[in-house]
């Protein structure tokens, strides 16, 4: 087995797609907000609540999510993800996030 091993950066090395970066700016409503308009090209009214790293496990025996950003507005929930790597599984795993 392969073990990965990670190391810390420095803060002024951190880029958006850093977990703790991404996190930091999307617990931000106004930047959360911001951000979602920009790349969905639609209007946020407001931001309910932004939850970070929002677990669900629908069924006591199915496998559970855990969503970077879960966020609500007037009338949409809507799921940000970061996808800092390829993943020949993401539209799998896309579909799955629909489902629930």
């Amino acid at each position: 087995m392969k073990t990965q091993l990670y190391r810390r950066k420095p803060v002024d090395e951190l880029t958006f797609t850093d977990d703790g970066m991404f996190q930091a700016v999307m617990k931000d409503p106004d930047l959360c907000a911001e951000l979602v308009e920009r790349l969905l090209h639609i209007k946020v009214s407001h931001i309910e609540y932004p939850e970070l790293e929002k677990k669900i496990a629908p069924y006591f025996s199915s496998k559970g999510v855990r969503m970077d950003v879960y966020l609500k507005d007037s009338d949409k929930i809507i799921d940000v993800e970061m996808q800092s790597y390829p993943q020949a599984a993401l539209p799998l795993r896309t579909r799955y996030y629909q489902s629930m």
